[in-house]
């Protein structure tokens, strides 16, 4: 049997305090999706989440909380197929105290989900951000340690060679929301094989783009727009 937002007798803590930041908040949320509604969607939700934190005077963790409430507002009306029955189906399990702000703010919530189905490119941006991450282990940084090892003589008491070479430290993110680190001894050849495929990958991302130029959708490369 398939999860639904209706089988749900309350709605967990988060998601509604989620959804009550947006009542909140819902006359100037209304407006900046109105003025953003032709803007061009990104592969990162990150510009909206830093248009709604400096526009609504919250946080950036709490702007990303916003757009998850988008989210989860749009997959209750997929649920209901009516946006009146969406508002309805939220302000049921919400408890009496906090009922009335909800309701109060029922015509701009009902206008503000309009323009969310309506693919607002806020909404685009943020399943672009999901999708691009959907990966059992995610990049997270990296690090080249250079250092010389000594090579002594049987009795240890005299240096004979010293060798000069590099660390690369990987740390990823993965699926149990663990950072962890990865070591790989890298030689001179190594370094200069992996500076080639870095130039390269960043050559062919750059070649795809432009050969998708004229096609009828935006192409973005992940992260483009933060390269130094």
């Amino acid at each position: 049997m398939a999860f639904t937002f209706a089988s749900l007798p309350q709605i967990p803590d988060n998601i509604r305090a989620d959804l009550l930041r947006l009542a909140e908040h819902a006359e100037k949320i209304l407006s900046i999706l109105q003025e953003t509604k032709a803007q061009r969607p990104s592969t990162s939700a990150m510009v909206f989440t830093r248009l709604f934190a400096q526009r609504l005077s919250i946080s950036i963790n709490d702007a990303g909380r916003l757009l998850s409430a988008f989210q989860n507002l749009l997959t209750v009306d997929q649920e209901t197929g009516d946006n009146e029955k969406t508002f309805e189906l939220i302000a049921d399990r919400l408890s009496p105290d906090v009922r009335e702000q909800w309701a109060n703010k029922k015509p701009v919530i009902k206008s503000i989900l309009g323009l969310l189905a309506a693919d607002h490119p806020a909404v685009i941006s943020f399943k672009a951000q999901r999708l691009s991450f959907s990966y059992e282990r995610i990049f997270m940084d990296v690090e080249i340690l250079t250092d010389a090892r000594p090579v002594y003589t049987m009795k240890g008491d005299e240096i004979l060679e010293m060798i000069i070479q590099h660390k690369l430290v990987i740390t990823q993110h993965d699926s149990n929301h663990r950072n962890t680190d990865i070591h790989l001894v890298l030689d001179a050849r190594d370094l200069v094989n992996l500076k080639k495929a870095c130039d390269r990958a960043i050559l062919k991302a750059k070649v795809l783009k432009d050969s998708l130029g004229n096609l009828p959708w935006v192409t973005e490369i992940l992260s483009d727009d933060e390269q130094t």
